[in-house]
């Protein structure tokens, strides 16, 4: 629906500026197709859909983790990190990678990271 589509697209602009991600890192991460937008790639691909709920989740666990601190936050996930290894960034632009990071952070908790 292209209304719950117009929600999620906001939100994840939001999630996009608190993380000082780019377009393009969004784009990636999402798994936008050339030439879309993100509200027509979220009400039209399942996948894209999926991938910015799991980001939303991302960023819940992320939150909590931080303690709300934006700058930290990026900072991680700039950062390489040697449990994924990898910058959890570049590895949430690929085709699993998303979950990966996830799936990490729900491992970490409230754990500081």
């Amino acid at each position: 629906m292209v209304e719950d589509a117009t929600i999620i697209a906001k939100a994840l602009t939001r999630i996009a500026a608190w993380l000082d991600l780019s377009n393009q890192d969004l784009r990636a991460i999402i798994g936008v197709v050339d030439g879309n937008t993100v509200i027509a790639s979220l009400a039209s691909n399942e996948a894209a859909s999926t991938n910015a709920l799991l980001l939303i989740q991302l960023h819940v666990l992320l939150t909590g983790i931080v303690g709300g601190d934006a700058g930290a936050a990026g900072s991680w996930l700039k950062s390489y990190n040697v449990a994924l290894e990898a910058r959890p960034l570049e590895l949430m632009q690929q085709r699993t990678g998303l979950k990966r990071v996830a799936d990490y952070l729900e491992s970490r908790g409230s754990v500081s990271l």
